[in-house]
């Protein structure tokens, strides 16, 4: 297993040894996935390095119990890193089970892409959902500015958490809940830094504030988005996201969705 420094020494230094450097439209993707959530893994994957228009560098696969045995990951230039290397905290120690129900793993994994400064040397990380698979091509960055992708799907609990984190931040009309969100390192740390008041870390922050009774209670998605929009919005440019959701049957019949939704940028592929 890897540490913390190890996968640091991984991801600055490539085989040959040189120092990795940056480049500008390059990005890093990261897919936090569960054993239950590889229906469509191969798919996303697949159609990130083909529609997505940037240097993509690494993809980390960051999983939660068994290590992936598949060889296809490895032909294809992914990472597999253990969660625990990359997670502010044990799962066993986020306490979350609104009306009994464990909800825990569900908010442990938006820690980790919250996390994702920790694995990768490149200012732009994009956290993909592992259900969720790119239809056609596009760019995340044009003229220096990052896309924030919008919805409509607003959850009220999660405003009235971002109200509790940043008091003073007024709030977006739409929804950032686009099932992937590209993050700029550099304001990503800056927003935890503003969380870690009162000698918490940022995740103890939210952690404190999170309403115990709510199933859905916070978005890292929402957060991060609102944030920008309010904090940098010379930085960003918003669209929608035209995101379709699918049931996992139609996972096989990624052609059809192309030709039959050609104005959709992303397809999602959900248990029903």
């Amino acid at each position: 297993m890897l540490n913390r420094a190890a996968l640091k020494r991984k991801t600055i230094f490539g085989l040959a040894g040189e120092r990795f450097r940056p480049r500008k439209d390059a990005l890093d993707i990261i897919i936090p996935v569960a054993a239950k959530d590889t229906a469509c893994l191969k798919e996303a994957i697949t159609a990130a390095r083909r529609c997505l228009r940037h240097n993509i560098g690494r993809i980390y696969l960051v999983y939660g119990g068994e290590r992936p045995r598949e060889s296809w990951f490895v032909s294809k230039g992914v990472i597999l890193v253990d969660e625990r290397e990359v997670a502010p905290i044990a799962k066993s120690d986020i306490n979350y089970h609104p009306g009994g129900r464990d909800r825990s793993g569900w908010l442990y994994q938006q820690l980790i892409k919250l996390s994702c400064d920790q694995l990768s040397s490149e200012e732009h990380i994009l956290a993909l959902d592992s259900d969720t698979v790119f239809t056609r091509p596009q760019r995340l960055i044009r003229n220096g500015r990052v896309v924030l992708n919008t919805s409509h799907e607003r959850h009220e609990p999660y405003y009235r958490m971002i109200r509790y984190l940043f008091p003073d931040m007024p709030l977006y009309p739409y929804s950032f809940v686009s099932h992937h969100m590209l993050f700029t390192k550099t304001y990503l740390c800056e927003m935890k830094r503003c969380l870690e008041r009162d000698g918490r870390k940022w995740w103890e922050t939210i952690l404190d504030n999170l309403d115990s009774r709510e199933t859905s209670g916070f978005s890292e998605y929402e957060t991060y988005g609102n944030y920008m929009i309010s904090r940098h919005p010379a930085k960003v440019r918003v669209e929608h996201c035209l995101n379709q959701s699918f049931s996992t049957a139609w996972i096989g019949r990624l052609w059809y969705i192309r030709l039959r939704h050609p104005l959709i940028k992303t397809a999602s592929f959900h248990a029903w």
